[in-house]
């Protein structure tokens, strides 16, 4: 069975609002359907990275799979995707496909206590995530905390080289696109901010009698944006902790 991953890795809870806009994104949902057919597995990613929760989730659902899983980087497989095509039984990529590996980030406010807090967890992250790709190239634990430290970009041929892809893709298998989506996650305070104007409006479509009122798909995109500058320009947060972490 073909899984096509395209997009940023996100939660299954936030799906619906990169499906509104027509955005690509991966959730660990997406794989659900596939796997309990019990067929062998072709999954493309061509992925920027995202949640590393999400991420996570999705390569150990793969690595307990037990028909064959093929992986195939079709474009880039960054930070949290190229976690999940480490539980690929077979890794192809493509002759101009790249991986990326890195550090976890995470944004989070407080004072010294809280950021050493932080970093810890932090520290731990990239410990966790770096058994994927010890156990997939067999590299040293240090050695691959290191590459991470650095920010390693791999073309496909060192990506072969060093194990994280066993063999090159042929041309008649490539797609052309090279990067299906960059950026990063939409905030969670925006999409609240949006499901909350879109529990408004049925709440309006409801209970209006006489006076006929909808909000349309445009009003709906102004005051999304208008959501996310205000988000953006917001001063002085309170203490919240740590956001989710990215990858």
């Amino acid at each position: 069975m073909k899984i096509n991953a395209r997009g940023l890795i996100v939660d299954n809870s936030d799906k619906w609002i990169y499906d509104t806009f027509g955005m690509d994104c991966i959730v660990p949902a997406d794989f659900d359907n596939a796997i309990e057919s019990g067929e062998d597995l072709e999954i493309d990613i061509n992925s920027n990275g995202g949640s590393v929760n999400a991420g996570s989730e999705i390569y150990t659902k793969l690595r307990a799979y037990k028909g064959k899983v093929t992986i195939n980087i079709t474009g880039l497989a960054a930070s949290s995707a190229s976690v999940i095509a480490m539980a690929g039984d077979q890794v192809n990529i493509s002759p101009v496909g790249r991986i990326m590996i890195h550090n976890t980030t995470s944004g989070g406010v407080g004072d010294y206590h809280d950021m050493n807090k932080i970093s810890d967890i932090l520290k731990k992250a990239n410990e966790s995530l770096a058994n994927a790709y010890e156990s997939k190239t067999g590299i040293s634990r240090d050695e691959i905390l290191d590459m991470m430290d650095k920010e390693t970009w791999l073309t496909a041929d060192r990506a072969v080289e060093l194990g994280f892809a066993d063999s090159i893709m042929s041309g008649k298998n490539q797609e052309p696109e090279l990067v299906a989506s960059l950026g990063s996650p939409l905030p969670k305070a925006v999409i609240a901010k949006f499901k909350d104007l879109m529990d408004e409006n049925e709440g309006l479509k409801k209970h209006a009698s006489s006076v006929k009122f909808n909000i349309d798909e445009t009003m709906l995109r102004n005051a999304l944006d208008d959501a996310i500058k205000k988000y953006q320009e917001s001063s002085k947060p309170k203490n919240q902790g740590f956001r989710a972490f990215l990858f």
